[in-house]
């Protein structure tokens, strides 16, 4: 079946979500906040919650069929035609030092398949668009992935805090640095946004959850990237754990999989 081109109606309701989100998340920055540790040892606060939760309660009224995957609440609907994928807040451990290093992400699917991803930075502004049959934008600005025809241009590689306890990736780092390549350690997927916009050359990451990837496979296609696993196949719905990269097909094949294999 044919990937289905994302509607105009799909990216405003984006740009609306995130519209809505970002006052909320502006207005608690930096101010006093309740922390808790979920069961899987990570922290959630309040605003968290309340974002979540407003994007949920818009969508129940906007477009009451569509499902909701969330990170912070039970799936609503998940085998809807739509569903609709929501991270509050990626970063909240940044959230909560008072570091701007966090972003609300919302992405859609349809029938399986990533169709839409915004990424919205409230502090700086900031905000990601990918939307199938679209090219991607970063405040309404094509953006694209940085070309590799020099030679001599060093790369550029960012691996996630969930990679360092990965043998490969920590092996890879070491190789990398070796070979030249600046490494960048620590962060989370949204350094995806970072990669499609050109300041990064390949993101790494030893995941879970392949959900939180969904909304970024938008963004990624259309500034001319992908993310595969190690073997080399693209992302997907079936891909539950594991090392991904994202970046352009031809480095990944050439700079990281070999080294990943070793």
């Amino acid at each position: 079946m044919e990937q289905q081109t994302c509607s105009t109606e799909i990216i405003a309701l984006g740009h609306k979500l995130a519209g809505l989100c970002r006052p909320v998340l502006q207005q608690t920055f930096r101010q006093g906040l309740t922390v808790k540790m979920k069961a899987n040892a990570l922290p959630v606060t309040q605003v968290d919650l309340a974002v979540e939760t407003i994007v949920r309660d818009y969508l129940a009224k906007a477009r009451a069929e569509d499902g909701v995957i969330g990170e912070e609440f039970e799936p609503h609907n998940e085998n809807a035609d739509y569903v609709w994928v929501v991270d509050p807040i990626i970063g909240t451990k940044n959230f909560i030092a008072g570091h701007p290093g966090f972003c609300f992400v919302v992405g859609c699917m349809y029938k399986g398949k990533p169709i839409f991803g915004l990424v919205d930075q409230p502090i700086t502004g900031d905000r990601w668009i990918g939307a199938y049959g679209y090219a991607s934008t970063l405040n309404d600005n094509r953006i694209a992935l940085s070309s590799h025809s020099d030679k001599n241009k060093v790369l550029r590689i960012a691996i996630t805090d969930k990679g360092f306890k990965n043998t490969k990736l920590a092996s890879l780092t070491e190789a990398l640095e070796k070979s030249g390549a600046i490494v960048l350690r620590g962060g989370d997927e949204s350094l995806i946004a970072m990669l499609s916009g050109g300041w990064l050359d390949a993101v790494l990451d030893d995941t879970t959850d392949a959900f939180a990837y969904w909304p970024y496979i938008p963004i990624l296609s259309g500034a001319g990237g992908i993310i595969l696993d190690s073997d080399g196949n693209t992302l997907n719905e079936q891909h539950h754990k594991g090392i991904v990269i994202a970046g352009k097909r031809d480095m990944i094949e050439k700079d990281i999989l070999p080294k990943i294999k070793v």
